[in-house]
């Protein structure tokens, strides 16, 4: 999933994956892999900051990264 993430943080950003603040920094990398594993029968969306934008996980294995949610707030 960390390779998922980046490289979706990557395109949306127009930047290298070692222009990126390493995800370990914000989260625990395995502990979302093993929440997308070991909850694959029940529903869930967890979201966080990251790199200037939103980043959101779905239990279905779903990864959006959205910069225009206004950081100022």
């Amino acid at each position: 999933m960390t390779v998922e993430i980046v490289s979706l943080v990557t395109d949306v950003k127009g930047c290298q994956p070692m222009d990126l603040e390493p995800l370990s920094n914000v989260t625990d990398p395995d502990a979302l892999e093993n929440l997308i594993r070991e909850t694959a029968a029940g529903e869930f969306e967890i979201g966080f900051d990251y790199e200037g934008g939103r980043l959101s996980i779905s239990s279905d294995g779903t990864i959006e990264f959205d910069l225009s949610v206004d950081r100022s707030t």
